[in-house]
């Protein structure tokens, strides 16, 4: 009786030094693992909910596998594991055509920056034009005529140079409308195919006197003759001339005239 006794009382310390075990955080990770150790607390404590409880409701039938260092889902991937970003295959037409998306915007940005620059040189150019011409006449020294004229021609240069530098970008967003129209367009009813984007290609459109309408063809890359004729172009162009060749002409005649004692500026001085 008193060996049975004993016997019990071994039993049930055994079984609360196994939930206090339970009870550290790091068990499962150090001693649980261990084959002789983990085996006895498993039997001790009946079997099924222990097995359960520690590899986190595997059943009993793993803790061969455990005691011998082998987990059976081992190389089995997690259900719940976070599935990465898919990333496109390189020579992916929808890719292509959204990063030359981005280009052409950012190439459009570009353009227009350099027309907040052309409108700050023609301003700089109107004020110190006239502010020469008054000084002449203030002054009553013709020499400010002349500073006059060639101010505006520096500032004509300037913008010229400018304006040569943002028409380099007309070709690229040129290839980017052509290669959209080629990625993605689509073909209406009434036979029409339609492209974006087409800002270049649109604003170069014949006027009024073509009898054909251009509008729905396909754009066409700017060839390099195109783009020469282009570039020698732009000192002639209106919105590049305008204002520097008034303030060169108008600087240029009155200096003339003084010089050569027209009848008002016959006072002023050299």
């Amino acid at each position: 009786m008193r060996g049975y006794v004993k016997s019990e009382r071994k039993l049930v310390t055994a079984r609360h030094h196994a939930w206090i075990q339970l009870d550290i955080p790091c068990a499962r990770g150090l001693w649980f693992h261990l084959a002789t150790g983990f085996k006895i607390i498993a039997r001790m404590l009946g079997g099924e909910p222990l097995g359960q409880g520690l590899r986190g409701q595997r059943s009993l039938e793993n803790i061969g596998f455990m005691a011998d260092g082998e987990d059976p889902q081992d190389g089995a991937e997690p259900e719940n594991a976070l599935a990465g970003p898919e990333v496109p295959p390189l020579h992916d037409p929808g890719r292509l055509l959204d990063e030359l998306s981005k280009e052409y915007y950012a190439v459009v940005g570009i353009v227009s920056g350099f027309d907040q620059r052309l409108m700050t040189i023609k301003g700089w150019s109107v004020t110190v034009s006239l502010a020469a011409l008054g000084l002449a006449f203030q002054q009553g020294h013709y020499a400010l005529f002349g500073l006059a004229a060639g101010t505006g021609l520096v500032f004509w240069i300037i913008d010229i140079l400018t304006k040569r530098h943002q028409m380099r970008y007309y070709p690229r967003m040129r290839d980017i409308e052509v290669a959209a129209s080629k990625l993605n367009n689509v073909k209406l009813r009434d036979g029409k195919v339609l492209s974006a984007p087409r800002v270049d290609w649109t604003w170069l459109l014949p006027g009024k006197r073509s009898k054909r309408d251009w509008r729905h063809d396909p754009p066409g890359e700017r060839t390099q003759k195109e783009i020469r004729q282009m570039l020698r172009r732009a000192p002639w162009m209106g919105n590049v001339m305008l204002p520097h060749l008034v303030a060169v002409v108008l600087g240029l005649v009155l200096f003339f005239l003084a010089v050569f004692n027209v009848h008002g500026l016959a006072a002023l001085k050299p």
